[in-house]
């Protein structure tokens, strides 16, 4: 985990973890970012960036080669955080509820 705090208490984490995946990305090492909050109050000012970064790094020097992430399709302000850190759309994943039908 990486953790952002200020004042003693923390505002922000991210972690990532090695992902095994199928063939189309063999023999490339990929790193999932797994999970990026930051608190609401502390928003815009440079956690979740400072944060990606330090991921993106401890990535490569584990000898990662490709990050990955999943982003909910109207996160916009996560959207652009991630876009802004060099992230690009990869693949569109679908759902259907299967409640009561």
């Amino acid at each position: 985990w990486f953790v952002g705090e200020r004042a003693g208490a923390v505002i922000a984490s991210t972690r990532w973890t090695e992902l095994a995946l199928g063939p189309s990305f063999k023999p490339a090492r990929v790193g999932l970012l797994a999970t990026v909050v930051v608190a609401a109050s502390a928003r815009g000012r440079g956690y979740g960036q400072r944060l990606i970064a330090h991921a993106l790094e401890d990535m490569r020097a584990q000898g990662i080669e490709h990050a990955w992430l999943e982003v909910v399709h109207d996160n916009d302000p996560a959207t652009r955080l991630y876009a802004a850190a060099g992230f690009v759309p990869f693949e569109i994943a679908m759902v259907k509820p299967l409640g009561d039908a």
